[in-house]
């Protein structure tokens, strides 16, 4: 059996194959970072081109038990062997290239030099055909592209990566480019402007605009975005997180939401629309039947929210608080609330103490929100959706 691009038969790796073979990977408690072609899609959550092959990083003491799930998906190693890169093919003729790492990121090449990944770039997170999988960061992939000659498929994937120079001149920017974290590993800073990739309909980057553009109050800053080919552009806000405030950035969303028009955002489709629209009791979802029917009206008005401040706040030690990364809903201001609260306790390690902050109905909504959106990205959604079960039933 052959390896490579020349091999008889050939197959190309499809969304569902790959997310089958990384998913058998993680049932098997192995670790496993999608990387080239499928990792810049996965970042975008899309398949935006044919992939040949499917690259994955893996720890190199792993490397026996995910050769074991490979061959009971059919795949033999063809080419290479560990501890450098190996090719694995099965009888359709598709492809797994492996890339086994020592616990410091070292990659042994095979011309018998060492090539490091940065440990930080493996915090990428993305989809393949709606399957959460881990991948390398945007800022990772570009590194990996400098060191050969670039193909057609290269370019492509570069300008999904990170902004190009006609975008980076249309935008009018000065300076280098420098990653960002947060997100899905996709946005840069270039000077004193911030570059995100376009993943949803430009007419609603233009609306986030407008609606951020006329936002006019002293005790809260605002970045409003405007497009730059296929990327968003907005001005760079100095500040930065701070883990542990969460009634402060709850003071943040309310301020925003005062400033705010009452304008119903442009209607989406994707994730977290349909996890809002679950936890709303617009849409039905038989996984949380059982929630929904603990649902009960509430008495507070709809307006225009941020339905994901936290991450999204920056504190400044001398200007009011930046909000970005604007995700716009029309509901009633307390969800926003609710779903910081919820996203502290199950993600930041908030103490359960701080459910009390919001009432009840609205805390379920909002873990409803972030457990559904998680089952739609391929996730199981567990954290939450236990947590919303708990306190459904007390």
């Amino acid at each position: 059996m052959r390896a490579g691009r020349g091999r008889e038969p050939q197959m190309d790796m499809s969304a569902e194959d790959a997310a089958a073979i990384v998913g058998r990977l993680y049932a098997a408690g192995l670790a496993a970072w999608v990387d080239g072609g499928w990792g810049v899609d996965a970042l975008v959550r899309r398949q935006t081109r044919p992939h040949d092959d499917l690259d994955l990083v893996v720890r190199l003491e792993e490397v026996p038990a995910v050769e074991r799930e490979l061959a009971a998906l059919g795949y033999e190693r063809a080419g290479g062997g560990p501890p450098m890169s190996f090719e694995s093919v099965d009888p359709e003729g598709r492809q797994v290239d492996v890339h086994p790492i020592a616990p410091d990121g070292a990659y042994l090449k095979r011309d018998e030099t060492f090539w490091y990944y940065a440990l930080d770039g493996l915090r990428g997170r993305g989809a393949i055909a709606g399957r959460a999988v881990d991948c390398l960061t945007a800022a990772a992939q570009v590194i990996g592209h400098a060191d050969y000659e670039l193909d057609e498929d290269d370019l492509h994937d570069l300008r999904l990566l990170r902004p190009p120079p006609d975008v980076l001149a249309a935008a009018g920017a000065q300076g280098e480019l420098e990653p960002l974290g947060g997100g899905t590993g996709r946005t840069w800073r270039c000077g004193g402007l911030v570059f995100k990739p376009v993943d949803f309909a430009p007419e609603v980057v233009t609306w986030q605009g407008e609606i951020l553009g006329a936002v006019r109050a002293a005790d809260v800053r605002v970045a409003p975005p405007r497009l730059a080919g296929d990327w968003i552009v907005m001005p760079y806000l100095e500040g930065r997180h701070e883990a542990g405030r969460w009634l402060d950035v709850i003071e943040a969303g309310r301020r925003l939401h005062a400033a705010l028009p009452q304008a119903r955002p442009p209607a989406v489709d994707n994730a977290w629309e349909t996890g809002d629209r679950v936890a709303w009791g617009e849409l039905a979802y038989p996984a949380v039947d059982d929630l929904l029917a603990a649902l009960e009206p509430v008495d507070e008005a709809p307006a225009l929210i941020h339905g994901d401040l936290t991450g999204n706040v920056l504190f400044h030690d001398t200007l009011p608080p930046a909000v970005i990364d604007f995700a716009p809903y029309f509901r009633p201001p307390t969800y926003a609330a609710a779903i910081v609260v919820a996203d502290a306790v199950c993600w930041e390690g908030a103490p359960e103490s701080l459910l009390d902050a919001v009432p009840r109905q609205f805390l379920l909504r909002a873990l409803v929100y972030r457990g559904v959106t998680s089952l739609e990205f391929g996730g199981d959604g567990r954290v939450e959706l236990d947590l919303a079960r708990r306190i459904a039933a007390g």
